[in-house]
């Protein structure tokens, strides 16, 4: 297991979008976790939990539901995964991007990364701010590819374990978890939305490098962005 939780990223403001994102995540997932799941007859019958009204779902979609996926989780481990990604890589790219632009990219890609669930996912509900943070890390990775992340590592085998910490450049981490996104998408593993963390990742390399592109938000003399370490353009 990795888990990325701090980066090498000077901010030039707090990141406070990012931090209010969280919090309503983490207040509207916890009143969704307490409120329970429903039992197999529940779902026969229809009596489903209020929070399913939000939940993608192509049957019963409805528009709300782009944007409210987002803000439901299904269980603790789920929302405290996704909201130490959001922590980690978030506040970096809001303290590059501003408050509006930031929040208005989270949720674009959010609703990207829904419509390809509904398009081309299992047609299962599905809930979950993964595709959105996804997409925040292909921002980072375009804007700042050399920062260091540090990683919390931790393995198991029967009564052996271990766990530290390391540091790496965010790209390997990065092209890491793409890659492994990638690979479940094309294994079609239905255990996870892999198509909407994939989405998401793109996504968020497209809108980075149109940003980039159009001087919209542009690197400082003291950063790398992507482009410049792959030499494509200064």
């Amino acid at each position: 297991m990795l888990i990325p939780y701090n980066v090498d990223v000077p901010q030039e403001r707090w990141p406070i979008a990012n931090w209010v994102l969280i919090g309503i995540t983490v207040v509207i997932s916890t009143a969704a976790i307490l409120s329970g799941e429903p039992t197999e007859w529940d779902l026969l019958r229809g009596n489903l939990p209020w929070h399913y009204a939000w939940a993608l779902h192509r049957d019963g979609f409805s528009i709300p539901q782009l944007v409210g996926a987002l803000f439901i989780h299904v269980g603790v481990i789920h929302l405290l995964g996704n909201m130490v990604f959001l922590f980690c890589f978030g506040n970096a790219a809001n303290a590059k991007l501003g408050h509006v632009l930031y929040v208005s990219a989270y949720l674009l890609l959010g609703v990207l990364s829904a419509l390809a669930w509904l398009a081309i996912g299992n047609g299962r509900f599905a809930v979950g701010a993964s595709g959105a943070i996804m997409g925040i890390v292909g921002i980072y990775l375009v804007y700042f590819p050399r920062n260091d992340v540090r990683v919390l590592y931790c393995f198991w085998f029967f009564y052996i374990v271990r766990a530290g910490v390391f540091s790496l450049s965010s790209y390997w981490l990065i092209l890491l978890y793409m890659a492994f996104d990638v690979w479940g998408l094309a294994t079609q593993n239905e255990g996870v939305a892999y198509v909407a963390h994939v989405a998401g990742a793109f996504g968020g390399v497209g809108v980075a490098t149109v940003l980039l592109a159009t001087n919209v938000v542009a690197s400082t003399d003291t950063e790398e962005n992507l482009f410049q370490v792959l030499r494509v353009w200064k």
